[in-house]
């Protein structure tokens, strides 16, 4: 059976269950008679190159998630099917962890501007201006960036299905399948603490199905090598 609504709204079911100890609000918004999943007064588009901590404030300021989590990490499920040929057009599934400040790295950046003055200025000032900044407006490098995996049948320049981290658009690593969301969260659920056990009949479910290629050159595969 191919990918359909169906099916992720299933899996969907199961992401909640697994969920359930550590989540903190559910905007999951289910559109059947369009086939689309989505969230609540959704609004398309990313951050390009964006400091993560901000684009992580300005997506949960404006509540764009599917699911909150307590520790104020969020996921946003997005699914289109064409209407008529329940074909998959579109999909984006996207983890958004809490930014955790990393003042080490402030440390590392003065010292490698303190290192650079002896050879070279321009790199130097760079780098002096960077850390300036940063202390003024009380903005630390953080440690952490979104994940994403999104798919988009029409599209001609890229790969229709990849693997993608923060809002770099030229860094793509091309899959060969696009999964149900339940897949999605269990790869970075080492990241979240107090999720509940795996179920092995959700687990075997989530093996049967999503949306499969038949290209295999692919650096993320479900295919054995």
């Amino acid at each position: 059976m191919k990918l359909n609504f169906s099916l992720v709204e299933q899996s969907l079911k199961h992401v909640e269950a697994f969920l359930k100890p550590v989540t903190q609000q559910k905007l999951i918004e289910l559109k059947e008679r369009e086939k689309v999943i989505s969230w609540t007064s959704r609004k398309p588009g990313i951050y390009n190159e964006v400091y993560y901590p901000i684009e992580y404030q300005c997506v949960i300021d404006a509540r764009q998630y599917s699911l909150l989590l307590k520790d104020g990490s969020f996921f946003q499920f997005f699914y289109e099917f064409d209407v008529k040929t329940s074909e998959l057009k579109k999909a984006k599934l996207a983890f958004y962890p809490s930014p955790v400040d990393s003042r080490n790295s402030l440390d590392d950046l003065n010292e490698a501007a303190e290192s650079a003055f002896e050879y070279n200025e321009e790199l130097y000032n760079h780098l002096d201006n960077w850390i300036e900044l940063l202390e003024i407006k009380k903005y630390f490098p953080a440690n952490t960036s979104q994940v994403r995996f999104d798919y988009d049948g029409g599209v001609t320049t890229h790969e229709k299905a990849h693997l993608q981290f923060s809002s770099v658009n030229k860094l793509r690593l091309p899959a060969d399948f696009f999964p149900l969301p339940y897949a999605f969260v269990l790869m970075v659920s080492e990241l979240i603490n107090g999720c509940s056990k795996v179920d092995a009949k959700h687990m075997s479910f989530t093996k049967r199905h999503g949306l499969k290629s038949t290209i295999s050159n692919r650096i993320i595969s479900l295919k054995s090598q």
